[in-house]
């Protein structure tokens, strides 16, 4: 993770820099929210996709999060509420 976090504050645009950090905190919080850090893991992922070259995108986070979340319709419930943060 912490070389990951280099790469983005040397290579990320400011808006990937912030949601980078953002989701950090989210994650050392306590005690930790894995639904919400879930989704400010999406939201990260959207933020370096507009970056890196689709900055019109329409895709959602749900879109992103259905990607690696196999049975994420059964849990949605549990991601909504941190969606629109």
């Amino acid at each position: 993770m912490t070389e990951a976090g280099i790469k983005l504050i040397i290579y990320g645009s400011d808006d990937v820099i912030r949601s980078f950090n953002q989701f950090r905190a989210i994650g050392q919080a306590q005690p930790p929210n894995p639904h919400r850090l879930i989704v400010e893991f999406g939201r990260l992922l959207l933020t370096i996709r507009k970056s890196t070259g689709f900055p019109d995108t329409n895709i959602s986070i749900e879109e992103i999060l259905r990607s690696f979340i196999i049975d994420y319709d059964a849990n949605a419930t549990n991601f909504a509420p941190y969606l629109n943060q």
